[in-house]
């Protein structure tokens, strides 16, 4: 039997709107730290976007 896929992506704090999508890598800075981006698309760094349980993108809930 083969095994169900989850809907949710482990690790990676987007939406299914803006996962899997292609972002320039230049650094922005985080909303709610301050610290470093990984893109300038993204409003927050991974780790504040797992706290709030929102997009990096587009500050969705997840």
């Amino acid at each position: 039997m083969a095994k169900k896929r989850k809907s949710k992506h482990v690790g990676d704090p987007k939406c299914e709107s803006h996962f899997g999508q292609m972002y320039a890598a230049v650094m922005g800075s985080c909303k709610g730290c301050g610290n470093p981006t990984a893109s300038s698309a993204f409003q927050l760094c991974s780790v504040c976007a797992k706290k709030r349980g929102k997009c990096q993108v587009c500050l969705k809930k997840l």
